[in-house]
């Protein structure tokens, strides 16, 4: 197995695991973002793990808004259809408000 392989495999080993765990802890997960309503919020966490040099950098990108942010976004520019739609599209659609204050975290 090439370094690539090996590469390719660590990292899929690692989306898996954090994948599995999000769900254990309520998160509903869709590619490489987890999410969930919190109350009146809608957290969401972007991560993608990273080898450079044969060392592995896992970089995650919290968030959180109100939950009616989006509504608020969605009704001023006429596209109520996605206020029902799945929230998946509140954490990664490509008409949905951006997060406040998103905290990018690296781990190594």
């Amino acid at each position: 197995m090439s370094k690539n392989q090996k590469n390719r495999e660590i990292e899929k080993m690692i989306m898996t695991n954090i994948k599995q765990e999000a769900k254990k802890q309520k998160f509903k997960v869709i590619s490489n973002c987890i999410y969930k309503v919190v109350g009146e919020y809608f957290v969401n966490a972007v991560f993608w793990p990273q080898c450079n040099e044969d060392k592995w950098t896992l970089f995650l990108r919290m968030n959180i808004k109100s939950y009616n942010y989006d509504n608020l976004f969605w009704e001023i520019f006429e596209m109520p259809e996605n206020i029902n739609a799945k929230e998946s599209l509140r954490a990664n659609g490509a008409f949905a408000c951006l997060h406040i204050n998103g905290l990018k975290k690296h781990m190594k």
